[in-house]
C-alpha cells in the first residue's frame, strides 16, 4: 500500500500496476510522464500538484484539499517532529 521509495524498476512498476490503491515515492523524474501510474502527482521540488487527465472527474480539489496539499508541501521544507503535526 505505501511504497516510500520506489525505483523505475520493471518489477516494482508491475507491482504498482496490479495494486488498486497505493502511495508511492519516486526520485526519478521520469515518473511524471507515466500518468497511468498515478491519479495525483505531488512534486515537492516544484511545489506543484498535478491531477492526471484520467482522474480529473474524481479529484476536483476543494479548499480543504488545497490547504492539505499546501501543508504537506510545506512540511517537506521544514524539519518537523511528529509532535509539531
Amino acid at each position: 500500500l505505501i511504497h516510500p521509495y520506489t525505483k523505475m524498476d520493471d518489477n516494482e512498476i508491475q507491482q504498482l500496476e496490479k495494486a488498486r490503491v497505493y502511495c508511492a515515492g519516486f526520485t526519478d523524474p521520469e515518473i511524471k510522464s507515466r500518468t497511468q501510474l498515478y491519479d495525483l502527482f505531488i512534486d515537492l521540488n516544484e511545489r506543484t500538484i498535478t491531477v492526471a487527465e484520467h482522474a480529473k472527474n474524481d479529484f476536483r480539489l476543494g479548499s480543504f484539499h488545497k490547504d492539505l496539499a499546501e501543508f504537506l508541501v510545506s512540511c517537506s521544507d521544514e524539519e518537523m517532529s511528529s509532535l509539531d503535526i
